[in-house]
């Protein structure tokens, strides 16, 4: 059966609506019922970051290269979690989910592996930051949404201050946010400004209407478009990722008004 882009292999529903997964030539989708595709796996790269968002995510890696503990909000088809199992050897995941169908079928359709390092929690994402034990994270990505959007409670003071609790002193909080909502996305940058004491710098996904912040306890300062140093040149090598094509669009995103009318 045709559906959306490609054919459909998969449909269910659990209690918070249906799932589908869509099969085209390059590339394997997730969705909740509509177009929009929630994940996306490369047939032949599995843990290849197949969607222009989920790479724009990680140009946290400019500010945090090395990370030991990191927790994903919301597993999706598990790109990230993949990502960063591949990438990086020595770090453990921590992924909550609030759907255990989802769960399943990253398992099942999207060959998230069953491994030590990874540790799947379904759980309420509010609930879990508020009460979970452990070393705090150095990276914290939220990626939660449902068919309508991001989850709600998600953008909320309560959950962002519990976020910036939980990570460590150099850790970064990494968002997803659908820029089109413009305002919940005014509402969600006011509050992540309230939480961390600063603007979040912004990140536009390219060909998308996404938006990535990324806040941090400590100060986050714009990263420049100088050229990268060896130690992460060597990174962008290894993963893939244009990290020096991402540290220079964040550079230009997040200067002052006034520089970006000079051009």
């Amino acid at each position: 059966m045709r559906k959306y882009h490609g054919t459909l292999i998969h449909r269910s529903r659990d209690e918070h609506g249906t799932l589908e997964i869509v099969d085209d030539i390059m590339t394997r989708s997730l969705h909740f019922g509509n177009f929009i595709r929630q994940s996306a796996m490369v047939h032949h790269h599995p843990d290849h970051l197949a969607l222009a968002y989920t790479c724009a995510m990680m140009s946290c890696l400019r500010f945090q290269p090395a990370p030991a503990r990191v927790l994903l909000i919301g597993l999706g088809g598990g790109s990230l979690a993949k990502f960063l199992l591949r990438h990086f050897p020595e770090c453990e995941v921590h992924a909550v989910e609030h759907r255990a169908a989802v769960a399943k079928l990253a398992y099942g359709y999207f060959q998230l592996p069953d491994v030590a390092r990874l540790h799947v929690h379904i759980a309420d994402a509010g609930q879990f930051i508020q009460t979970a034990a452990g070393e705090p994270f150095d990276l914290i990505l939220l990626d939660a949404y449902d068919e309508r959007g991001m989850a709600t409670g998600m953008d909320e003071p309560a959950f962002l201050e519990a976020c910036r609790q939980r990570l460590a002193p150099q850790g970064l909080l990494v968002a997803n946010l659908w820029g089109r909502e413009r305002a919940r996305y005014k509402h969600t940058l006011a509050n992540l400004q309230r939480c961390f004491g600063a603007p979040p710098l912004q990140l536009p996904s390219e060909g998308t209407t996404n938006v990535i912040t990324l806040s941090a306890r400590h100060a986050l300062s714009n990263p420049g478009s100088h050229a990268l140093p060896p130690p992460l040149l060597r990174l962008e090598e290894r993963t893939g990722l244009q990290l020096g094509k991402l540290a220079r669009r964040l550079h230009r995103r997040n200067r002052p008004w006034w520089a970006r009318l000079l051009r």
